[in-house]
């Protein structure tokens, strides 16, 4: 019973004392004091404790199994530390025991500094700070842009509802989708102008299409391929001529359908005709598929939520989408024509003036016209 009692008490004191030993200190005289310090202790509690059982005749047989159950315990106990708590010899972080056992208050810090080193290459802490001030810079940059934009937006709105009122008190045109254009004395000095340039064009394409029909019946074994293209040119270059009187700030032309995009098929810039191909539109996007769904021409200026961008939209300021949309493919216009400008301060207000007395009326009709004789649908399908 007194050896269990004095081996537990070893153990015990192993405990204490080997958390004791590790501790860091910079001073000589603290660390002396503590190794001597707990031997010292050591030997009072092993005394008092003999003193209290009354043992008379084991006195070195329990301090035989006190000393070595402390040292037992005290070098199980430094060994599980130093696998538990501190990293092996092979590890980059290492930490030697020995330095703990001699309160080597600078290896700690070496290793403390190199440990945080090697975790900062590793984690690219340097590239990261940089990455979080540049971030924290463009978060601030963001933020102030955002109050800008918010200033700017509420001034647009206090100038939209300016003009509202304004409008509201002003003739305009009425024009798709839902947009008003002022009529300004400029406008209505031109409107006679306009009014007899598109009666003269009307009048012109029907008459001419009616000659275009008889002259393929009289010449039956003409390639329908070229007779088409032909016709679409005439109607490029009789707007351009007629409308815009072959000004070089205007360009004419038609798309069809094939393979999911609005291609070119005929082209002209003022009065010379165009071979170059347009920017290819994608199906079921920009002003031809919003001009299909709402069954009538749109101009991009009064709709630039709908326009599809292309390559030369910095040249062609402006243009107006006119869907033929009696002949179909895939339930799309299989034709559209389009009509672009360079100089909206030129041409702004005859291009709102087609749109709002329905140019596409007179394309329509006579395109129409064509098909009725020739499936322009076949003539497409077999190879434009």
């Amino acid at each position: 019973m007194e050896y269990i009692v004095f081996i537990l008490l070893g153990l015990t004191m192993a405990g204490f004392e080997a958390l004791l030993l590790i501790r860091f200190s910079k001073n000589l005289i603290a660390n002396t004091i503590g190794i001597l310090g707990g031997i010292g202790a050591l030997l009072a509690i092993w005394d008092y404790s003999y003193r209290i059982l009354m043992i008379k005749d084991l006195r070195i047989q329990t301090f035989g199994c006190f000393v070595f159950s402390f040292g037992l315990g005290f070098c199980i106990l430094l060994w599980l530390f130093s696998k538990i708590f501190i990293k092996s010899l092979d590890d980059k972080y290492s930490l030697r025991m020995s330095d703990i056992l001699l309160g080597n208050v600078k290896a700690l810090e070496n290793h403390t500094n190199n440990r945080q080193k090697q975790i900062d290459a590793e984690l690219n802490y340097h590239e990261l700070y940089e990455l979080k001030e540049s971030n924290e810079k463009q978060f601030e940059e963001l933020t102030e842009t955002k109050s800008y934009l918010l200033e700017k937006e509420k001034d647009m709105l206090h100038l939209k509802k300016y003009l509202d009122e304004n409008l509201s008190k002003t003739v305009c045109l009425e024009l798709p989708l839902n947009y008003k254009y002022p009529v300004t004395i400029n406008y209505l000095n031109n409107m006679e102008s306009y009014i007899k340039a598109f009666v003269k064009f009307d009048n012109y394409i029907f008459d001419t299409t009616e000659q275009f029909i008889e002259n393929q019946n009289e010449n039956s074994d003409r390639d329908l391929q070229i007779f088409l293209k032909t016709y679409l040119n005439f109607l490029c270059l009789s707007t351009s001529k007629i409308l815009f009187g072959y000004h070089e700030g205007v360009r004419t032309h038609v798309r069809y359908l094939k393979d999911g995009y609005y291609e070119t098929i005929a082209c002209c810039v003022g009065e010379i005709k165009s071979d170059k191909d347009l920017t290819k539109i994608p199906l079921k996007k920009g002003m031809i598929d919003k001009s299909n769904v709402s069954k009538q021409s749109l101009i991009k200026s009064c709709n630039l939520e709908y326009h599809y961008s292309a390559q030369n939209d910095h040249v062609w300021k402006d243009y107006i989408t006119i869907p033929i949309i009696e002949i179909e493919k895939k339930h799309m216009p299989l034709l559209s024509i389009g009509i672009s400008i360079k100089y909206p301060g030129i041409h702004s207000d005859i291009l709102k003036f087609l749109n709002f007395i329905k140019i596409e009326t007179v394309y329509s009709k006579n395109i129409c016209k064509i098909n009725k004789y020739y499936d322009i649908l076949k003539i497409i399908s077999e190879g434009v």
